[in-house]
C-alpha cells in the first residue's frame, strides 16, 4: 500500500498544488493507493504516514528551474530549502521530515513530489503555470508508483 499526502492550503493561491493533485490523484482510483489531505499543520505527517512502507507528500516549492516538477527521495537525503521558504504552516514539510529523521521516524521509502509554485498569496486560484504542471506531477507519480527509487 502506497500513501499519498497532498500538503498545502488551498486559500494560498498555489500553495494547494499539493492537495489539489491529491484530489486528482484520488479520482483515479488506484489499487493499493491511499490519499490524503494535510491541509493544517505538518507536524500531522508523522502520524499520518505512521505504518506506511511507501509514503509520496505532494506539496508546492519555489521553484527558479524551468522543471515544473522534482522528486527528492527524503528518506535517502535532506529536501532542499526551496520548500521551506513557501510554507504558509507554522512548521513547514522540510522541517517536519528533518524531525521525523532526527527521531528515526521516516517511513523506509519518502518521495516528496515538488510542484513549482508562483504565488503563495491569499486566493483560491492557482496560476497558470502552476495548473499547467498538474498533469506532469500525476505522470511522475505514475512513474513511481511503477518501481521502487533509491
Amino acid at each position: 500500500m502506497t500513501l499519498v499526502i497532498g500538503v498545502g492550503n488551498t486559500l494560498r493561491s498555489d500553495d494547494g498544488l499539493g492537495v489539489r493533485v491529491a484530489e486528482e490523484i484520488q479520482k483515479l482510483k488506484l489499487k493499493d493507493v491511499e490519499v490524503l489531505t494535510s491541509r493544517g499543520e505538518n507536524i500531522d505527517l508523522l502520524t499520518l504516514w505512521k505504518g506506511y512502507r511507501r509514503v509520496v507528500i505532494l506539496d508546492a516549492m519555489e521553484s527558479h528551474s524551468k522543471e515544473p516538477v522534482k522528486v527528492f527521495f527524503a528518506h535517502a537525503e535532506p529536501l532542499p530549502a526551496a520548500f521551506e521558504k513557501t510554507s504558509t504552516h507554522g512548521m513547514g514539510p522540510l522541517e517536519c521530515i528533518e524531525l521525523a529523521r532526527a527521531l528515526g521516524e521516516l517511513p523506509p521509502y519518502l518521495a516528496v513530489i515538488g510542484i513549482a509554485g508562483k504565488n503563495f498569496e491569499i486566493g483560491e486560484s492557482l496560476t497558470e503555470k502552476a495548473t499547467q504542471a498538474i498533469p506532469k506531477a500525476i505522470q511522475i507519480f505514475s512513474t513511481l508508483l511503477g518501481g521502487t527509487h533509491a
